[in-house]
């Protein structure tokens, strides 16, 4: 995690000595030590009695090692922190949805194909709209619940790098997971999220990809996410009503792209491939800046209390999901975990559990 012992030491309470014999191999920690290691890691503490945690942690050291040459930066103490979270999230929430018993909502193969071509993003994109009953001239809603349904993990949590949209991560137990960098224009999310996406259904011989905002030279592979994507958020029906105007204002881009919920630069992106606008016009449609204010978040309730606005906002803000709180709530009142495991599994404190049941009216 690229802790200092002093801040091992502070966030552990074990003693700066102890840790540095634990490290040399001078003593042993008992099994109190191996549970507080364990918490403050977020790892299950088996891992460090198992034959085969090396696996466990060099993944770890592996996804660190990709995210760094996919953004071509040092990936911060902040951001490793925040990706052991969102790992640590998907397995629990992996976790209670067996305990619960709780079945995707919808059901799409994921495949490997053999050969890699970017026809491939535009084939399955329209496949998965059909799964999901999307109709070709509908502009999809909340795409967070919908890939939640299919089984996916997805989580949007904060990352200090801005080279990084998100990342894909095949999970030895949680399977499929998505994270998204919540730091990131609203619009831009839901392009990485379906971006992300194609990866999940693509890429999962891959292990972990990571996905960097700018790119360097031409990928294929993130070439044909890209194209799922723009497929997906805009199909091609649509474009085809837009391109019939003649001409077009800044304005007229700022509506239509509001209406699809996309940022300039996706719609622009969608025309062009789809040879609806020449790559000079290309340039113009790209400039266009939806205001900020603007911009609706699917996650967000538009049509509520200010109360329940507030509430999953909050919920947001700590990198969790409505459906994540409401899966470990329903764990705790039905007798699967503890509610120390509660607190455990939101990753809050005593105090931000007992806020949060309070909000959601549920009772602890």
């Amino acid at each position: 995690m690229g802790f200092t012992l002093e801040v091992a030491g502070n966030r552990t309470g074990i003693a700066v000595n102890a840790l540095n014999q634990f490290e040399t191999g001078a003593i042993e920690p008992n099994g109190d030590e191996l549970l507080i290691l364990a918490d403050v890691y977020l790892k299950d503490f088996t891992i460090y009695l198992s034959s085969n945690s090396p696996d466990t942690l060099d993944r770890s050291k592996e996804l660190y090692r990709l995210a760094g040459e996919a953004t071509g930066e040092s990936i911060s103490n902040e951001d490793r922190e925040a990706i052991q979270e969102f790992e640590f999230l998907c397995e629990a929430e992996h976790d209670m949805e067996e305990m619960l018993h709780r079945a995707k909502r919808y059901s799409f193969h994921f495949f490997t194909p053999k050969q890699l071509h970017k026809d491939q993003g535009e084939e399955v994109a329209r496949q998965l709209r059909g799964i999901l009953d999307l109709p070709d001239d509908e502009v999809s809603p909340n795409i967070y619940t919908l890939f939640r349904q299919l089984g996916v993990h997805l989580f949007r949590r904060p990352l200090r790098s801005r080279s990084m949209s998100g990342l894909f991560i095949m999970h030895p137990v949680a399977g499929r997971c998505l994270l998204i960098n919540y730091e990131e224009d609203v619009y831009r999310q839901r392009f990485s999220v379906a971006h992300e996406m194609a990866h999940a259904i693509f890429d999962s011989a891959l292990g972990i990809h990571v996905s960097p905002k700018t790119r360097r030279g031409v990928d294929l592979v993130e070439l044909r996410a890209d194209t799922f994507a723009s497929h997906f958020l805009i199909p091609t029906p649509i474009l085809r009503e837009l391109s019939k105007r003649r001409a077009w204002t800044s304005e007229d881009v700022v509506e239509y792209a509001q209406k699809l919920r996309v940022s300039g630069q996706a719609l622009a992106y969608a025309l062009l491939k789809r040879n609806f606008i020449s790559s000079e016009r290309y340039e113009e449609v790209r400039q266009a800046r939806i205001p900020r204010d603007n911009k609706l978040d699917p996650e967000l309730p538009v049509d509520s209390s200010p109360i329940h606005a507030l509430l999953a906002q909050k919920i947001l803000d700590k990198g969790l999901s409505t459906y994540y709180v409401n899966l470990a709530f329903d764990a705790y009142e039905q007798g699967h975990i503890s509610r120390g495991k509660l607190k455990s599994n939101l990753l809050l404190s005593e105090a931000e559990v007992m806020e949060l049941g309070t909000l959601v009216r549920r009772k602890i």
